[in-house]
């Protein structure tokens, strides 16, 4: 297994996986990358997230520019992508209801359905990524976009500073 990362590609090394340093922003990087890697599907897991940013132009740098700079490499060297993104991107599908919050069925997500307005900055920049991503589908290039879900519950990993990958304490506490 071939991961590129930001850094020191030497930390967290472990066997039968190699890491490459580079930045998503060059497209050099990335066609290097995957040569060197000699790979016939990215998984495109490079992303910004956060619910607030002092400079919000991270979001797009990394959910936007970064993913049409890894759709560019993908298509040089022909190979599949998988795309990792967020239901959050979908916003609230267009032709959606809401009856005082009981959402109707039409509301539901549903990947035939076309995503509407979003609720964040990150969502958007996440929604113009996959537009990016389903315009290149649509002009051969191989692959999916993957919509990852979040459950909101009892979970510790929700709870604790150390495990807590949405932050959600950080949040609700301002």
């Amino acid at each position: 297994m071939w991961c590129f990362v930001r850094g020191d590609a030497s930390q967290g090394a472990r066997e039968r996986v190699h890491f490459v340093h580079g930045d998503t922003g060059s497209q050099t990087d990335l066609e290097a990358a995957i040569r060197e890697s000699g790979c016939q599907c990215v998984v495109n897991l490079a992303g910004c997230y956060a619910w607030w940013l002092a400079d919000p132009s991270q979001f797009g740098a990394a959910n936007v520019q970064a993913t049409a700079n890894i759709l560019a490499a993908v298509k040089a060297a022909g190979v599949a992508l998988v795309h990792v993104s967020t239901v959050l991107a979908y916003g609230r599908p267009v032709g959606a209801t809401d009856s005082t919050l009981g959402l109707s069925e039409e509301s539901a997500f549903r990947e035939d359905a076309s995503p509407g307005p979003t609720t964040s900055l990150y969502a958007s920049s996440k929604q113009a990524g996959d537009e990016l991503v389903r315009q290149a589908l649509s002009q051969g290039i191989k692959g999916c976009i993957c919509y990852l879900a979040c459950c909101v519950g009892a979970d510790p990993k929700l709870l604790s500073e150390e495990k807590d990958v949405m932050r959600i304490r950080d949040l609700v506490e301002g």
